[in-house]
């Protein structure tokens, strides 16, 4: 039986440090048929040239920008732009991390087993030499019951993310603009439109370095009040994209509760209904989010 052909989407940006590393990982998957295309966001290290030794070994394609892009977009037009045939599954990258070597195949048994086109999972937290484990998600994420819960928290980590051609079709049929955060984007996709899948396991070390503290465990209380209150409003403009593009393809409940979201900072009454709903839901810290909500700060 042939082997799943897999493309590998990977976005870089001055990752000199840690990219030879990723990408080795990347190529010792097992029981899948691998190959990278790299778009490069104008980086000025050394990132091009260890890229283009790739390219050269003909072990991946290099896109260079001409200007940068901003992860978002890097990642977005990479797929977007370039129509790739002749592979079965599509999985994103980061520059930085690390795979153990049955992360792809383990993603697609699961969506084969499990009939689903989307798939995302937990990470194991590492340090900068991929020691000292822990799991970003230490309690159990559990499919919600409304799909609004999903307009207040986004479960999926874009790293992680692997999906077969049937989205692929759905993710091409419409193109976002001004959007922040290309994962929450590609997932909404699958949650409103489209079938997913979250898998508690990780297969993946998740390396935090430098100031890059997210997803540790230094994510208290204080870190996210002063999240919530530095955070960017994205929501507003990504939401109403999903709505332009796939709102024909909702549910009439899931457009009534987006469109509800939209109004909610014009609408106290708006507020104070999402406030006390059990459709919008929360796991992760779902007091504050509440309370964020009813100030106006989402």
């Amino acid at each position: 039986m042939d082997k799943p052909r897999v493309l590998v989407f990977l976005s870089s940006f001055n990752g000199e440090k840690y990219l030879e590393e990723q990408l080795e990982s990347i190529f010792k998957q097992k029981d899948v048929d691998v190959f990278v295309v790299v778009s490069d966001d104008v980086s000025d290290d050394e990132t091009s040239s260890l890229l283009k030794k790739y390219e050269e070994e003909g072990r991946l394609c290099l896109h260079e920008n001409k200007k940068n892009q901003g992860f978002t977009y890097n990642f977005l037009d990479l797929i977007y732009l370039n129509k790739f045939k002749g592979y079965d599954y599509y999985a994103l990258s980061d520059q930085d991390d690390y795979w153990l070597e049955d992360k792809l195949i383990r993603a697609i048994r699961m969506l084969q087993d499990e009939d689903k086109h989307f798939y995302c999972s937990n990470l194991t937290v590492v340090d900068s030499e991929l020691k000292n484990p822990s799991p970003m998600n230490k309690f159990k994420i559990k499919k919600k019951d409304y799909h609004a819960s999903y307009l207040l928290e986004n479960i999926c980590t874009g790293c992680t993310v692997v999906f077969d051609n049937a989205y692929m079709d759905q993710l091409y049929k419409y193109y976002p603009n001004n959007i922040y955060l290309h994962d929450y984007w590609l997932f909404l996709i699958a949650v409103f439109t489209s079938s997913y899948i979250y898998d508690q396991e990780s297969r993946i070390l998740y390396r935090q370095h430098g100031n890059n503290m997210i997803g540790s465990d230094n994510e208290n209380m204080a870190f996210y009040f002063k999240k919530f209150k530095n955070s960017k409003k994205f929501r507003h403009n990504l939401f109403s994209q999903l709505l332009l593009g796939y709102g024909n393809e909702m549910s009439k409940e899931d457009v009534k509760d987006i469109k509800s979201f939209l109004a909610y900072k014009k609408r106290p009454s708006q507020r104070l209904r999402i406030f006390f709903s059990r459709r919008y839901k929360t796991k992760t810290h779902p007091k504050l989010r509440k309370i964020k909500l009813l100030l106006g700060k989402y």
